[in-house]
């Protein structure tokens, strides 16, 4: 029985391994085309208000502590969405700076790669976030920084246009 057990569980991490690696391979990005349709917008002016500690404050001094807890609650949630989106797209325009870089020379090859180290600067500053994101949701007392993400989201994304070729049409954030 036990022989059994452990070959059970090894075949559940051999297929979890491969589900991962062909959910990895078909994540790749193949041209600006496809990162244009996997692009997920962001609403980073409301992604900043939601992320504003003067605005908590005025919450918790204008409701009742339980209206508060759980509008805090569904804030919370609503922030880790918006984490999860920016990630992708920074996983986004990593890709894309990558083929960029690739097919590129001279001063458009050396923004794109600027831009993939500042994608790259994001998704670590995301993961940063999110891993505030459940301290607070834990330690309710605690709050996470995530202005800086909302600050560099918008950066990048803005500057992104500025790498993608002429001819391309620009994207919206």
């Amino acid at each position: 029985m036990t022989a059994f057990l452990i070959l059970f569980v090894a075949a559940l991490v051999v297929l979890a391994i491969f589900a991962y690696a062909v959910r990895r391979h078909r994540a790749q990005l193949r041209s600006l085309d496809d990162f244009r349709a996997r692009w997920r917008k962001v609403d980073v002016e409301a992604f900043a208000n939601l992320v504003d500690p003067t605005e908590e404050r005025f919450l918790r001094e204008h409701l009742s502590p339980g209206e508060f807890r759980r509008l805090r609650r569904q804030r919370l949630h609503v922030a880790w969405e918006y984490l999860g989106r920016v990630s992708q797209n920074a996983r986004l325009m990593v890709q894309a700076g990558q083929i960029i870089s690739r097919h590129n020379t001279g001063d458009d090859a050396v923004r794109a790669r600027q831009h993939v180290a500042t994608a790259i600067r994001l998704r670590t500053l995301v993961l940063m976030a999110q891993c505030g994101l459940v301290a607070e949701m834990v330690l309710p007392w605690r709050s996470a920084p995530l202005e800086n993400v909302v600050s560099l989201y918008s950066d990048a994304a803005h500057s992104f246009d500025n790498v993608l070729d002429p001819g391309v049409a620009r994207l919206t954030m």
